[in-house]
């Protein structure tokens, strides 16, 4: 049920050096044998699980409930049947994240998918082909497409390669790394807009519509000329020598124009 999900809790079992150290995809079974060796040998709550995921180089467990999350995270470390590297737990935000590729493989029909990756392995660096685990393989045209599930370093390189790798005599393009790349450049961006926004709201309230395209009333401005002052009894209104209230103007030139000789009168 939607209230039995909402409850689950991930734990990760990871080498103790992820990502540099990784579990072998012959690893990912063992371990989890020690760990139903361990619930055999008795536990402090009844411990449930929703499923069991393996990743390239990792592995994910649902656990039912936060007491389960809490032994599995307690007993990683010290798994008794389990001989290979030092292991470790993490939760939330520490899991890695879940990386798939689509790749067509030209020239490929009739070549097995062990064969196609062992050729990206021998060609490109720093791709762990050997962690690259198939979730889809067909056949079409005169090629193979594959979806793969990576892990974080070979994303990584591809990601630096320009989403392509190098295949028989050539290169090939990567499908599926530009939505990660694309969320990280818009999060990236959020703050920049957000405060050009904000200047283009103070100025706009600095000016009342935002923009001059209004007609400006200089009457209403108590403009004078040079030499008056509001108190020197000249330059007022009804003196003898004032010249005549100056034009409403807007943006168009030939007003402009008007008032610029008027003013020079």
């Amino acid at each position: 049920t939607y209230a039995e999900t909402a409850k689950v809790v991930k734990v990760a079992i990871l080498p103790k050096e992820y990502p540099e150290i990784h579990l072998r995809p012959e690893d990912l079974s063992l371990v989890e044998d020690a760990v139903i060796h361990e619930i055999a040998l008795g536990t402090p709550c009844k411990v449930q699980f929703g499923g069991i995921h393996f990743r390239p180089g990792h592995i994910i467990v649902d656990c039912i409930d936060e007491e389960t999350a809490k032994w599995l995270s307690e007993i990683t470390p010290k798994l008794k049947t389990w001989k290979g590297v030092d292991l470790r737990a993490c939760l939330g935000d520490e899991i890695p994240r879940a990386h798939n590729i689509t790749v067509f493989f030209p020239r490929s029909t009739g070549k097995e998918d062990d064969f196609i990756l062992s050729l990206v392995h021998a060609q490109n660096e720093g791709l762990n082909t050997n962690l690259w685990k198939v979730l889809r393989s067909k056949e079409e045209g005169p090629g193979r497409l594959l979806t793969l599930g990576i892990d974080e370093e070979s994303s990584t390189m591809i990601r630096k390669n320009g989403h392509t790798i190098f295949y028989r005599f050539g290169k090939i393009p990567v499908q599926g790394l530009q939505k990660l790349e694309n969320e990280k450049k818009k999060t990236e961006e959020v703050p920049e807009e957000t405060e050009m926004t904000s200047e283009k709201a103070s100025l706009q309230g600095m000016s009342g519509e935002g923009s001059l395209s209004g007609s400006l009333d200089l009457t209403q401005l108590n403009l004078q000329s040079p030499g008056h002052s509001a108190g020197d009894g000249r330059g007022t209104g009804g003196q003898r020598g004032r010249p005549p209230p100056p034009p409403t103007i807007s943006n168009h030139g030939h007003q402009h124009h008007q008032w610029h000789q008027w003013w020079r009168s």
